[in-house]
Order: structure tokens, then C-alpha cells, then sequence
């Protein structure tokens, strides 16, 4: 049965609602078109630097039937809004290069044509390269890595196909390397495939490579600048090493690798324990999927690697940001996923240490840029582990410290968590009510009063009552306890919100008589509570409540109905929601399962937003109202890959950019997508935690600089109440384009 009603009587209405309080939209990626070359025509093999504004440059090939043109891309701002684009050749025979910029930022390109090409520019923007021939006019083969020394002379590795793809090193002794340069052949093995370079203090070339005829992954340190001597190493041949690999140097000058296992289709992280690597540890970094070949590598200031890569089972770009030096537990992000993305792609981080990605998009012929603002590491922090915690947990935010109301399932018992810091690593546990009995607790719900201190709703699972604690102080020593609904399973489900007298408003699923009912305080201790029938009479509804109270003090309630397996929204005019402009309305019916599980939030207009689970479809998805009455919502998928979208929690920024926090049940993770639009048409999908079976029961808040705080359960085998943050050390707290805080910069075609 489909069913609409809207109560006739005066019309609602739903004022503006402040954004004093709304955090930035800081940590929404921005993705750019550099260049629309066109459906007919591919870009291969960028290669990305940043000039010293941190504006990317970036060199790429555009290949068509009328043959292949290498271009030039120098970006006016860190968005790459309005490049300068030159052609630097128009006739190449391959797509490998590689791309510097000298202290001037004047670009230097090395490729090949019939032999070795240098690409020596004279101005920043790269519209007088004149270009020389270097070496050998054989085919002297490809994949290189370039990197200027000292006095800025190129020095690059490459594979020399002539010599049966050994590995070789030029030195140059001159800017366009005209006068003598060293051609060496650093590995005279057959089967080079890729090189990644960096010079060491000394201008020491150190080179990783891969070698397709015994499937490993090597490492050649140079002993002195023309690589005259090298210690050869073999770092991995467990697996079969596949192109592209990338190299980067630590602080110690140690090399850390990322590469590609084909033997397993996973992303792989070699960090070297001395220069030669000949101690290191190796680290599977991605499993989920068919990781493909292209990986591109950066170590931010702590020495954690950064690295985006191709998904080729979902054709994504990624970027892993390891949370430690061997990338034990890195957050993952799929930064975009709008046609086949990705495949080839270069990294760099900027000054705050976040990544800074170009990358083909094969499916409308572009190169894209992306910054990715939510790609930085988490910290995880464990906040209570004595038994079985953490639980139905509920989360809000004080001075930016959590406090979190969770379950105690061991004892039977609601417990509070006081933060002394934003990580909670110091604070405060205090059990604000004991029930006993295995599973006595359910479903809490938290909001903090003028003084900052809790009041939570909770189910009693051995009474069948909605429970309501009203703390005291700031740790909840002694509470008062209320029960605001008895009677035979009322209370599943509650969300609280407080209105402008610091009473407790409470929607909740009412399961003796399959209703969604409406608890109001009439006092701060919650005394004498009315309590109302919002939906159900006549069906059965009320399942996954959430509830917010918009200006006028009004509760606004999303939830599920079983009778129309839908997900609902009532629109309430009234405190009370008795009034006949009430309105009940199906939001989202088109498939079995919608709203299993829910979260709300209005947006500047006062319209509401939502986040659910579709069980039918197992995904997560959006429910965008564009009128107060919610009429004509705009819904979309947001994670449709796997079992995704439990336990979803919604948060706006300042610009009413959605951030969901919700559980990927088939990979066990805790996961939130960063919307960069109103709408989220292109969100990026970050695994905050996947060390173990995470997620469950989480609740999020943004803190003031827009990036999610979390609190989940933990479970097997650790039944542990857990916060994550993301790390922004470093971070200006201002949009990497430049835009301040609050720009509506996002996608831009």
C-alpha cells in the first residue's frame, strides 16, 4: 500500500536555520577537468609536480588515430581551475616521460623518440622547450623517472631496449645534457619493466625497479653519482611483481616502495630498513578487489606513505593513507569513481601533506586532477575495553572532546565516556545505570545541555521501558533516572534531541502497539512527559527513528515503515506533532527495505536530509528534500558496492555537504563518504578502520574544522568502545585550492 497524507490547516513554516555553528567544508576533495580532450582520444602516463605556489604542473600524452601529442599543463591556482596549455611534441612514437621542475619552477621533460629527448623549457609555462637528443639514437628504451642533481643536471633511470631492457642511468654534466653524459648499465639482467629514482644526499641515485622475467621487485643503490658501482637487492620475489612501482625516500634516506602484486591482485608496501634494503618490511596494503598496475607514492612529514592507485575491478582511483611508517592500518579512499578513473595517475602532497593526484579518466578521453582532503591518516584510539563495551553507542561533542554514551553488555549496564581530549586518549568512564542481565541496554541517544553535560535516552531491555538519564556534572556521577515509557517493548530506537528549555524530545518506535511515538519533557528532570502517537494508527511504522527539532522547535523525524516498507519523514507543526498541517511522508518506496536504518539533519533551509540502509539493495543512500515539505526528493546511491550503509550516521557542513559515516558489513570496515556538492553526485568513500570487525553501532559529529569524529564498536575479538579521528597535523584548515572555508568549489567540468 502506498500511502500520502498531509494534514490540512496552516501552512508550515520552516525558517532558515543558523549556520554560526556549522563546521567548514574542509574536508570535501575538489576534482578538476584539466584537459577534455576528448571521447576519441585517450590520456596516458601523466607525470605531476608543484610548482612553489603548489600549483600542479603536469606533463601527459594524448594519443589518437592521427598519432600521439605530448602537452603541458602549468595550473594558475592548487584547483587547476584555468590552466596554460602547451604542446611540447606532436609527434611521439612512445608515451613514457617524466617530468621536474628546477628550482624555478622551468619544467624539464625527458622521453623517447628514436632515442632519448630532453625537453629543456625557458619559461614557467613551458611555450619554448627546445629539446635535445641525448645519447644514443637507438631505441633506448622507456619508463623513465627523472630527478635534477646539485647544479641541476637531469639524472634519470630508464630500461634500455636495445640492451634486452636492462636497467640504465644518465648522468648529465649540463643542464641540456649535451656535454658527455654518463650512460651506464646499472643491471645488466633482462626484463626491466619500471623504474622509480630519488637522489640521496649525495646525488646517490637509488632505483627501484621491477624485473618481469623472475617477477620480483629490486632495488639498485648507487655508490656514486653515475652509478659506476651499485649494490644490487632483490626486496620481494615472493609474489609476481607487476608494473608500475614508485619510490620515495624517507627522512633517514631509506627507501619505501609501493608496488603492485599480481599474483593476488593487491596493493604492496616495501620500507626499507637501510639504504640498500637489505632489511625491510612488506606490507599488504589493499586486498579488496583486482588492484591494478599504477601506483604513485609520497611520504608525508612523519615519514607515512601516501599512495594512489588504480581498483580495476570498480575502474576507481584510490589513495591509502597509512596511519604509520609500514602502513599497518592505512585509511582508504576511493577518490573517484565516475567512469573508468585512475589507471594511470601521479601523486604529490603539498605543503599540508595532502595528496594532490593527476589521473586519466579513459571513459570522456580528460585529464583530471583531484584534491583529496579527507586522505589523511586516522588515529584509533581504544576508550574502553573491560569486557564487553561499546555498544548502541551515541556521540556528541564538547570543546571538540567526545562524550559518548554506550552499552556495557557484560554487566547490563548504560556507561558514559568523558574526553579530556579531542583523540580520548585521556578520560573519564562512569557506568550511569546497571540493569543486569546479558544485553540489558539498547539503542541510546545523546545530547549535551547548556552546561554541557548529558542526557540520554536509552531502551531497558529487561523492563521494556524508554529510559531517560539526565546527568548532573560532567562525568555523570549521579544521575536522575526516568522512566518516560512503560509498558511492553516501547522505547526501541529513541533519538533525543533538547529544545530551546533544555527539555528532552524523544521519537522512538513503540513495538507493543507498532507505532512511532513522540516523548516530550515538560520539565528539565522529565517528570510529567506527553507523550503522543506521530504514526501507526493504522499501519505498522516507527522502526530506525531520528529526530531533529528545526527553528521553530518543531520535531522533524525520519524513520521506517514495515506496512510500507519504505523510509518516512514526518514533518511535525507543532512541538507536539498534533497539529493537522502535520505531514507524513513516503520519501523512498522504490525497492523492498528502504530506511532500514536512518539519520536526519536539515540543511540552511530548513529541509531535511537523510542517510539510510537500503536492505533490499544492501547500499547506502541519500535522500536530498528540496522543499519543506519534502515532495519531490532527490535520491541517490552512495556506496553500492558490497553490503554498505548499516548503522549510518549524517552530519552537514557549513555549505550543506553531506558526511555519512555508516559500516561496509562485507569487509567488516567503518567507512565515510565526503560529499563535495549539496546533492553528493561524487562523494569519496574513505575506510577509516579495517582492523577487524569494525563499525558497528557507530555515531559521528564534525568538529570545527569539518572532519569527522567517530565512536563504534569494535567487536570480535575485542568487544572494545573505540574513537577515531583523522590526524590534521599540519593541515591549514582552509581548502587546498586556496578557497577559504565555506567556498562551494567542488566538481568542476
Amino acid at each position: 500500500m502506498r500511502r500520502f497524507a498531509i494534514f490540512l490547516g496552516a501552512a508550515i513554516v520552516l525558517c532558515n536555520t543558523s549556520q554560526a555553528t556549522q563546521p567548514p567544508s574542509n574536508a570535501a576533495s575538489i576534482k578538476t577537468t584539466v584537459d577534455s580532450a576528448g571521447a576519441l582520444e585517450d590520456v596516458y602516463t601523466p607525470s605531476l609536480a608543484l610548482n612553489r605556489d603548489g600549483n600542479p604542473v603536469i606533463s601527459y600524452v594524448i594519443s589518437a588515430n592521427s598519432g600521439d601529442t605530448m602537452k603541458l599543463a602549468v595550473c594558475q591556482d592548487a584547483a587547476c581551475v584555468s590552466p596554460s596549455i602547451e604542446v611540447i611534441n606532436s609527434s611521439l612514437t612512445h608515451a613514457s616521460h617524466s617530468l621536474v621542475l628546477s628550482e624555478s619552477d622551468l619544467p624539464r621533460i625527458i622521453w623517447r623518440e628514436s632515442g632519448l629527448v630532453l625537453a629543456v623549457c625557458r619559461d614557467t609555462l613551458g611555450s619554448i622547450c627546445p629539446q635535445t637528443q641525448v645519447g644514443e639514437t637507438t631505441d633506448a628504451g622507456a619508463n623513465f623517472s627523472l630527478a635534477l642533481n646539485a647544479n641541476g643536471f637531469p639524472v634519470f633511470s630508464h630500461y634500455r631496449a636495445h640492451d634486452g631492457n636492462a636497467l640504465g642511468l644518465v648522468s648529465c654534466n649540463d643542464v641540456h645534457c649535451l656535454v658527455n653524459p654518463s650512460l651506464e648499465i646499472v643491471d645488466a639482467d633482462f626484463g626491466i619493466s619500471s623504474t622509480s629514482m630519488k637522489l640521496n644526499i649525495n646525488d646517490f641515485p637509488i632505483i627501484g625497479y621491477s624485473d618481469y622475467i623472475n617477477d620480483s621487485l629490486n632495488l639498485a643503490r648507487c655508490n656514486n653519482t653515475d652509478c659506476t658501482d651499485a649494490a644490487l637487492t632483490v626486496v620481494d620475489d615472493s609474489v609476481i611483481v607487476d608494473s608500475q612501482m614508485s619510490l620515495d625516500l624517507n627522512s633517514n634516506g631509506f627507501p619505501v616502495i609501493s608496488y603492485f602484486d599480481a599474483s593476488n591482485q593487491n596493493l604492496m608496501l616495501a620500507k626499507c630498513n637501510d639504504e640498500a634494503c637489505t632489511v625491510r618490511t612488506l606490507r599488504t596494503v589493499d586486498t579488496a578487489g583486482s588492484v591494478e598496475r599504477w601506483t604513485s607514492l609520497g611520504l608525508n612529514h612523519r615519514d607515512f606513505p601516501v599512495i594512489s592507485y588504480f581498483d580495476g575491478d570498480y575502474h576507481d582511483l584510490k589513495v591509502a593513507a597509512c596511519n604509520d611508517t609500514t602502513c599497518i592500518n592505512p585509511s582508504i579512499t576511493t577518490v573517484d569513481r565516475n567512469g573508468a578513473t585512475g589507471l594511470m595517475n601521479s601523486l604529490r602532497l603539498n605543503t599540508d601533506d595532502l595528496p594532490v593526484v593527476a589521473y586519466s579518466d579513459f571513459s570522456n578521453g580528460h585529464l583530471r586532477l583531484a584534491i583529496c582532503n579527507i586522505c589523511v591518516p586516522s588515529i584509533q584510539t581504544t576508550v574502553d575495553s573491560a569486557g564487553s563495551v561499546g555498544q548502541h553507542t551515541s556521540m556528541a561533542l564538547h570543546n571538540g572532546k567526545p562524550v559518548i554514551s554506550y552499552t556495557d553488555t557484560s554487566n547490563g549496564a548504560l556507561k558514559l565516556a568523558r574526553c579530556a581530549n579531542e583523540s580520548c586518549s585521556d578520560k573519564t568512564l562512569t557506568t550511569v545505570d546497571t540493569i543486569g542481565g546479558v544485553n540489558a541496554i539498547g539503542s541510546t541517544s545523546l545530547a549535551l545541555n547548556s552546561s554541557g553535560f548529558a542526557v540520554i535516552s536509552y531502551y531497558d531491555d529487561q523492563n521494556n521501558d524508554l529510559e531517560l538519564a539526565i546527568c548532573n556534572d560532567a562525568t555523570c556521577s549521579n544521575p536522575i533516572l526516568k522512566t518516560v515509557d512503560g509498558g511492553v517493548n516501547r522505547g526501541k530506537d529513541s533519538s533525543l534531541a533538547l529544545n530551546s528549555n533544555g527539555h528532552a524530545v524523544i521519537s522512538y518506535y513503540d513495538e507493543e502497539n507498532f507505532e512511532l511515538k513522540l516523548a516530550i519533557c515538560n520539565d528539565a528532570v522529565c517528570s510529567n512527559p506527553s507523550i503522543s502517537t506521530v504514526d501507526g494508527s493504522s499501519t505498522i511504522a516507527g522502526g530506525y527513528t531520528s529526530l531533529v527539532l528545526n527553528e521553530s522547535g518543531f520535531p522533524v523525524i525520519s524513520y521506517h515503515s514495515w506496512t510500507d516498507d519504505a523510509l518516512m519523514l514526518a514533518i511535525c507543526g507543532d512541538a507536539t506533532c498534533s497539529a493537522a498541517n502535520s505531514i507524513i511522508r513516503i520519501v523512498d518506496d522504490a525497492t523492498s527495505g528502504e530506511g532500514r536504518q536512518t539519520s536526519l539533519a536539515l540543511n540552511s533551509n530548513g529541509f531535511a536530509v537523510i542517510s539510510y540502509y537500503d536492505s533490499g539493495l544492501d547500499d547506502l543512500k541519500l535522500a536530498v528534500c528540496n522543499d519543506a515539505s519534502c515532495s519531490q526528493p532527490t535520491v541517490v546511491p552512495i556506496d553500492e558496492t558490497g553490503d554498505v550503509g548499516r548503522y549510518t550516521n549524517l552530519a552537514l557542513t557549513i555549505d550543506d555537504y553531506p558526511i555519512i559515516s555508516y559500516r561496509d558489513s562485507t569487509n567488516q570496515k567503518l567507512k565515510v563518504a565526503v560529499c563535495s556538492d549539496i546533492a553528493c553526485t561524487s562523494p569519496t568513500l574513505t575506510s577509516v578502520d579495517q582492523s577487524g570487525n569494525v563499525g558497528v553501532y557507530n555515531s559521528m559529529a564534525l568538529n570545527s574544522r569539518g572532519y569527522p569524529v567517530l565512536s563504534y564498536y569494535a567487536g570480535s575479538p575485542d568487544a572494545d568502545l573505540k574513537v577515531a579521528i583523522f590526524d590534521l597535523d599540519g593541515i591549514s584548515g582552509i581548502f587546498s585550492d586556496g578557497f577559504e572555508s565555506g567556498s562551494t568549489a567542488a566538481w568542476i567540468p
